[in-house]
């Protein structure tokens, strides 16, 4: 990957060969500035690299046209990202059922199967909080349920722990183990958190763009 400002070109990820396993809780780390967040958002599907191929669930993303790549996001990848993205004037229920309509699911299932979510990342009582009124811990379990929205296949997270405390680090961890191993989700992390190592089926540690170990 390579970024071009006027004439100016900065590489960015260099060589990179790379194998994912199914329902295995990847972790991408490294120091800040070494690729890990550009590479994540090239196996969502959300920047395209300046050259290679990158194959999610058996088909080229990179081959795909706007629109096809955005519906296979929708239905196939959740993200969770460090900084929550919550909708600040929706309730908890509310961001998450919003998720379900842009899948097509009609309101009053969208509703049922949104508190079914929140109520297992346990936050069945925090339905009509609004993000304002719950811990960072609450609201990343919030978003966590929202990507959880349609059972996808492979969840993208970025520091999904970088932003809490030990105990709700530890339970958003819990979650993401439960994910994989119970459902059979893909986990991806980009992360610097040493806590999210012991639950890691796999770390590929990144380093100037260049993977470093696998």
């Amino acid at each position: 990957m390579v970024y071009q400002s006027g004439h100016q070109l900065t590489p960015v990820l260099h060589g990179i060969n790379l194998s994912i396993q199914t329902g295995h809780i990847h972790l991408l780390m490294g120091p800040s500035g070494s690729g890990k967040t550009t590479l994540l958002s090239i196996l969502a599907g959300i920047l395209t690299p300046t050259s290679g191929k990158v194959f999610v669930l058996g088909q080229d993303i990179t081959q795909m046209k706007k629109n096809e790549l955005a519906r296979f996001r929708l239905n196939n990848i959740g993200f969770v990202f460090q900084s929550f993205n919550l909708f600040p004037a929706l309730t908890a229920l509310e961001n998450v059922e919003i998720a379900f309509n842009l899948k097509g699911v009609a309101t009053k299932d969208a509703k049922v199967r949104a508190a079914k979510l929140l109520d297992e990342v346990g936050l069945g009582d925090r339905l009509n909080f609004l993000p304002q009124n719950l811990s960072g811990g609450q609201k990343q379990r919030v978003a966590i349920a929202r990507a959880l929205a349609g059972d996808p296949k492979i969840i993208f997270a970025d520091e999904p722990t970088a932003s809490l405390d030990s105990q709700s680090g530890q339970q958003v961890i819990k979650i993401l183990y439960k994910l994989a191993k119970q459902k059979g989700c893909t986990v991806m992390i980009v992360t610097h958190d040493p806590r999210i190592i012991p639950i890691a089926d796999r770390i590929t540690k990144i380093e100037d763009g260049r993977i470093q170990t696998d």
